[in-house]
């Protein structure tokens, strides 16, 4: 008998001690601020804050875009004369080691009112250092700009399962894995497309259309 009752007493020690358990994770679960993947909800608008930043370094044994010919013009159709190249300018030392380090940070906002989207992201890429002595004509990445990343306006036919959705303005592409239609984020800068889609979802097909302007009029 006194073995029964100290196992009784045991165990409604041991539900009394969970149940203050789960009381005081339900009470500073509730307490938690919302994820900003959520958004902040002010009335019947929602806000979508974002922060990247990124710094990184590089270093390239030999590259082939560094040292050698410097030519003229590089696009189809610019062959110097009884060549098929373009004409060369000037014949750079080779470079054997070559190094930089980049930074880029994104700063966006997104503002959502039923559906209704819209958002702006600012990015600065910038180079904070290059090996000594690089040629002024190697190309790396276009980096010291200031630009509009992302920035356009999204219409849905419903919020939570829309089945027409429509964008319109400067946004990152991802089709699959990237290898026809990517956003490049492996890049110094990335890639935004200034484009117009139509999203649309037949259950279990989806149907996606682009239009792009790959170069200003």
């Amino acid at each position: 008998m006194p073995s029964e009752r100290r196992k009784q007493t045991v165990a409604r020690i041991l539900a009394g001690l969970s149940a203050a358990t789960v009381s005081l994770a339900s009470s500073s679960a509730a307490a938690q601020l919302e994820e900003l993947e959520q958004g902040l909800a002010v009335g019947e608008w929602t806000f979508y804050p974002s922060l990247e930043v990124r710094v990184r370094g590089e270093y390239r044994r030999d590259p082939v875009d560094a040292g050698g010919d410097v030519y003229a013009r590089t696009a189809i159709q610019h062959e110097g004369y009884l060549s098929a190249a373009p004409t060369v300018l000037r014949r750079d030392p080779t470079v054997s080691d070559l190094w930089l380090a980049s930074e880029r940070v994104r700063l966006g906002l997104g503002v959502e009112l039923h559906v209704l989207t819209a958002r702006l992201v600012l990015q600065d890429s910038r180079t904070l250092g290059l090996a000594p002595g690089l040629p002024s004509a190697v190309e790396v990445g276009g980096l010291g700009v200031l630009e509009p990343f992302e920035a356009y306006l999204d219409v849905r036919t419903d919020v939570d399962d829309p089945t027409l959705r429509v964008r319109l303005g400067r946004q990152e592409v991802r089709w699959g894995d990237g290898r026809l239609l990517g956003d490049s984020d492996w890049s110094a800068r990335g890639r935004s497309l200034d484009a117009a889609r139509m999203m649309l979802d037949f259950g279990e097909v989806d149907v996606e259309l682009v239009a792009a302007m790959l170069a200003a009029p």
